[in-house]
């Protein structure tokens, strides 16, 4: 039994036996109804190199009714360590930016 979500939906109790074969099984669908109804805005993956050459990723979430012609004020959330980093998840705060006009 564990928890899986995504950036775009809360995270849900599922089961898979150890057989890497055997299908997930959702357990739970907190608010799953709910979210449906709501625009969370658009949220992009990004890719780029860094000063090393190396690959980082990101990710550009907009707000809703994003319009590309306008301009909007935007935050930088770090997403790296070494203490701590962000993941493929829900992360409330960045919705919650987003829902104030903020492109994270």
């Amino acid at each position: 039994m564990f928890l899986l979500g995504q950036p775009n939906t809360l995270p849900q109790v599922f089961i898979r036996s150890m057989d890497h074969n055997a299908d997930l099984k959702q357990l739970s669908k907190f608010n799953e109804d709910w979210f449906k109804k709501l625009d969370l805005g658009q949220l992009e993956e990004v890719w780029f190199k860094g000063s090393d050459n190396n690959d980082l990723q990101g990710w550009i979430l907009k707000p809703p009714g994003f319009d590309p012609a306008k301009k909007y004020p935007s935050i930088m959330e770090i997403h790296g360590g070494p203490i701590a980093q962000y993941g493929n998840f829900f992360m409330h705060e960045f919705y919650f930016l987003v829902a104030k006009g903020y492109v994270v």
